[in-house]
């Protein structure tokens, strides 16, 4: 005896950027809940031993 295969629970195959774009959803969702916000990755490093007059000027209460 054969088996029918059901038609609907084949999956259809999105476009490679449906895909990228829910890869990156998940990611993003894992970031938020393993650090409990976002991370942002675009700031540039500043280096502590450059001079920083607004820095270095600075009254800390």
């Amino acid at each position: 005896m054969r088996k029918k295969s059901n038609t609907k629970s084949r999956k259809t195959v999105g476009t490679l950027e449906e895909y990228v774009g829910a890869w990156r959803k998940a990611s993003r969702e894992e970031e938020i809940a393993r650090y409990g916000r976002p991370l942002s990755f675009a700031r540039v490093h500043v280096s502590k031993k450059a001079y920083n007059r607004k820095r270095d000027r600075k009254i800390e209460w």
